[in-house]
């Protein structure tokens, strides 16, 4: 499907805006020529040829690193044919400019000009191709926290050992020969389920750098996020939660809010304290810069850092050790969880008194992300909020009670405000649903809506299904991966699932049921996964403010229900079709920008 799009859609939507790919074959003479020089300068003196033969060993190949394997003429019948490898550098630009004589963009891939001088390369053996090759290596770092003295040592062990983790996956060009796949497959340890055949260029993320081009027609028009109006004059971000609270819904509303109220609380000699989540963040990230600001400028600052998020363990490890040198407590979470919630809470002294303000999220502190991903955020004064954040934030820097029974120590009781994972969230969630199939059993309506990345969990997925044979409606948004089945008789007739797949990355948790009229509303980090449930710290909480309320309800959830630009319906079958365009054409994107 990826690469039917690239050559039905994504290819020739380029070409009108003057930007194309060629293949250095079809280049006149005097622009090969050029390219030449080009390789002999910049790109030749960065290539390893890598042969194996006797004397060389098979090499290691490198996680998601593109090589080229070459196969020349055998030197005698019946002998196999020799091959080498080739790692086309991951520090030069995949995408070469060409000189035309046409206006716009033209360019060749790195991997191609490396084919056509391969010769050079090994000194005129005899070749018969080159074929692109990528390795994927399992990447999962798996601690017991009995074997743990120190997290981060230990990370930054685990992190130089899995460089030699074991080969899940290979992508491979087209046309490679079935006597070499079964050659790769061998040294590698993989079998043909493992393999996969890519009829065009490998690790297409390299391509995104197009998108940087200048160009009309062909990029989606750019928009500037908004401040909300509370936000528009000189008045402090304080005062104004205070007064109600605050929903932001990125990217459409500025993730500038977050960073001010930062930047404000650190400098403020009234705030005494700041304590924040981190999963993921930006590698010049203005939340680090705000942290060690507030801690340079006096203020007790705790930063929980969740060291195993994947594939951002080394920059975790990088701007935590930065925080630490500035002040900042910094916290690395617990062994055998991770701190996927999203939490910010400011302690000011107000009045003689202490008041707090929280931050949460659905979706991580990053700046760069923000841009492009559609997540909600949360900002309020209530005190219930405050002192189920403040409980919680001691559980995460204090030791690890999660999961423990009641016998070694005294868990938290449910909390007043928050839904906390691996606590109870599965267990209360599925007392909502409950409350739905009794509401509906008893002759009412029962509603659910709800909106999330994945739909994995058995016991939700089967509680689901009981809600549904009582007859409640239930309307999902599932971006990714769902193993519910909607429109099954006897089974889910009343359940309908959307996939809305568009110019914003869709990766807020929203959670709606009807509950006899009361319409709670729920926000989150989780989705409904094993994962979320069990092995990570996760928060879910209700919005309170009836402005917000009413923005979920009676806009956000509808719009989204209603796109049909966008949205993909999944089928008993499993399969996707495109939602229907009829009677009006709504863009959910769009409407919200």
């Amino acid at each position: 499907e990826l690469y039917s799009t690239f050559h039905r859609s994504l290819l020739p939507h380029l070409a009108l805006g003057n930007i194309h790919l060629h293949r250095i074959h079809m280049l006149s003479d005097s622009q090969r020529s050029s390219l030449y020089q080009y390789y002999k300068q910049s790109v030749l003196p960065v290539l390893t040829p890598l042969a194996v033969d006797p004397a060389h060993p098979f090499p290691f190949l490198g996680n998601r690193k593109l090589y080229l394997l070459v196969a020349f003429q055998s030197h005698a019948p019946g002998i196999p044919s020799p091959i080498a490898f080739v790692e086309v550098p991951g520090v030069l630009n995949r995408l070469i400019p060409v000189n035309m004589d046409v206006p716009g963009y033209n360019y060749v891939l790195l991997e191609d000009l490396i084919s056509e001088h391969l010769g050079e390369l090994f000194f005129g053996l005899p070749m018969k191709a080159a074929f692109p090759i990528r390795v994927t290596r399992n990447l999962d770092i798996n601690l017991l926290e009995s074997e743990v003295v120190d997290l981060l040592s230990t990370i930054q062990t685990e992190l130089k050992i899995r460089e030699q983790a074991e080969a899940v996956r290979l992508e491979y060009a087209q046309d490679l020969p079935r006597e070499l796949l079964d050659l790769i497959e061998k040294k590698l340890g993989l079998e043909d389920g493992d393999t996969y055949e890519c009829p065009g260029p490998l690790a297409m993320a390299d391509l995104n750098a197009l998108y940087e081009l200048n160009g009309e027609g062909w990029k989606y028009p750019a928009f500037n996020p908004r401040l909300p109006q509370r936000m528009k004059g000189n008045r402090s971000i304080f005062s104004l939660i205070r007064e109600a609270d605050l929903m932001l819904h990125h990217p459409y509303d500025s993730f500038y809010a977050i960073i001010e109220l930062l930047h404000e609380a650190a400098w403020d000699s009234d705030v005494l304290a700041i304590k924040q989540t981190l999963y993921r963040t930006s590698g010049d990230s203005p939340i680090i810069d705000a942290l060690i600001l507030a801690a340079e400028q006096g203020k007790q600052v705790t930063a929980v850092v969740e060291l195993k998020a994947r594939f951002d363990e080394s920059n975790n490890i990088v701007w935590a050790r930065r925080m630490e040198r500035a002040g900042v407590h910094v916290v690395y979470g617990f062994i055998g969880l991770k701190t996927h919630s999203k939490m910010t809470l400011i302690v000011r002294r107000e009045n003689r008194k202490l008041a707090r303000y929280v931050h949460l999220s659905t979706g991580n502190y990053n700046s760069t992300t923000a841009r492009h991903y559609v997540d909600i955020g949360y900002l309020t004064a209530r005190p219930e909020f405050g002192d189920d954040v403040t409980l919680l934030f001691n559980i995460l820097t204090g030791f690890n009670i999660m999961g423990r029974s009641a016998s070694e120590l005294n868990p938290p009781s449910p909390m007043k405000t928050l839904i906390v994972a691996p606590l109870y969230m599965r267990d209360h969630l599925l007392g909502l649903i409950q409350r739905e199939i009794d509401e509906q059993k008893a002759g009412g309506k029962g509603l659910i809506i709800a909106k999330m990345n994945a739909l994995v969990d058995r016991r939700l997925i089967e509680k689901l299904y009981e809600a549904s044979g009582a007859g409640v409606e239930i309307r999902l948004h599932v971006r990714s991966i769902c193993c519910l089945r909607p429109g099954v008789p006897g089974l889910s007739e009343t359940i309908e699932v959307h996939s809305v797949v568009g110019r914003f990355l869709e990766h807020s948790r929203i959670f709606y049921f009807r509950n006899r009229g009361k319409d709670d509303i729920y926000l989150g980090s989780a989705d409904w996964m094993p994962r979320n449930m069990d092995r990570r710290i996760e928060v879910v909480f209700p919005v309170e403010d009836a402005e917000a309320r009413r923005q979920i309800i009676h806009e956000i959830l509808p719009t989204y229900w209603a796109d049909t630009e966008n949205s993909w319906k999944l089928d008993a079958d499993g399969t996707y079709h495109r939602v229907d365009t009829q009677p009006q054409i709504v863009d959910c994107h769009q409407n919200f920008i």
